[in-house]
C-alpha cells in the first residue's frame, strides 16, 4: 500500500502510490520505533481486501474525507446473544490518544510491577485530546490504561514464574491478555505541555496510551 518513505521531524512517513502519508514511524528517546497509521487509511485498506474476495464495498460518500475522532469499526460490529439472553458485540473499535515513553526498549527489560518511586517516564497526549489535560495538576495520581501491542493475546493458562505451574490467565496480572489492555496507577510528577511525567508505568516505550482517570481512591475523596 505504501509506495514510497519520506523523512520528516517526527518520524518516517510512509506514502502511497499517490504521495499521500498513510502512516508515520514515530521514534522514542532509546530508538525505538512506533507506526502509527491513518484509520481512513486503515479502512479503504480492509475495503480493497473485501473487493479482492468478491464481497460487496459500501460506496464511497463525501463523508468519508472527513477526519473521523472516533470511527465506527468496519465491518459493522456484529451483534449476538449469549446464553443468557444477552446482547453484546463481538468486537469494538479502540482509539489511541497518545504513546508512553519509558526507559525499556523490550518487554524483557520491563518491571513486573510499576513503583511509585521507580524511574520518571512520559505520557506524550496527542491531538485532539491535549485539551483533556486542563487541571490534571491538581491530581497525585492517575490510572493509566494502554495497549500492549507486543503481548500475545491466545493463552489460556500461563506459567508467568516458569516455575512449572500453570495459572489461569484471568486469575494473574500477566501482559498476555485476549484484549492487550494493561493498567498502571501512577504519581503524578508534573506537567510538560502535552506531556505528563510520572512514576508507576512498566511498559516498553511507545506502548499506545488508552486512556487516563484519576485514582479511584483519590477521586472518591472530592
Amino acid at each position: 500500500m505504501a509506495g514510497a518513505r519520506r523523512r520528516s521531524q517526527s518520524g518516517d512517513a510512509f506514502l502511497d502510490d499517490k504521495g499521500e502519508p498513510v502512516a508515520v514511524a514515530v521514534r522514542g528517546a532509546n530508538g525505538r520505533s512506533t507506526l502509527v497509521a491513518s484509520v481512513d487509511v486503515l479502512d479503504r485498506a480492509l475495503a480493497e481486501l473485501k473487493a479482492g474476495n468478491g464481497a460487496p464495498v459500501a460506496a464511497r460518500s463525501s463523508e468519508d474525507d472527513d477526519p473521523r475522532l472516533c470511527p465506527d469499526p468496519t465491518p459493522e460490529p456484529k451483534t449476538t446473544t449469549s446464553q443468557n439472553s444477552i446482547a453484546y458485540q463481538e468486537y469494538a473499535a479502540l482509539v489511541f490518544l497518545g504513546v508512553t515513553r519509558t526507559p525499556w526498549a523490550a518487554s524483557a527489560e520491563c518491571p513486573h510491577c510499576g513503583s511509585l518511586d521507580g524511574p520518571a517516564c512520559g505520557i506524550e497526549v496527542a491531538e485532539p485530546w491535549t485539551g483533556a489535560l486542563d487541571e490534571v495538576e491538581s491530581l497525585e495520581r492517575v490510572e493509566v490504561f494502554y495497549w500492549l501491542h507486543l503481548a500475545r493475546r491466545d493463552l489460556i493458562g500461563q506459567s508467568p514464574g516458569r516455575n512449572g505451574t500453570t495459572k489461569a490467565t484471568f486469575t494473574i496480572r500477566s501482559p498476555v491478555r485476549p484484549n492487550r489492555i494493561g493498567t498502571s496507577i501512577v504519581s503524578l510528577v508534573e506537567r510538560r505541555g502535552p506531556t505528563l511525567i510520572v512514576c508507576g508505568l512498566d511498559c516498553v516505550d511507545g506502548t499506545p496510551l488508552l486512556d487516563r482517570k484519576p485514582d479511584r481512591s483519590e477521586f472518591a475523596r472530592r
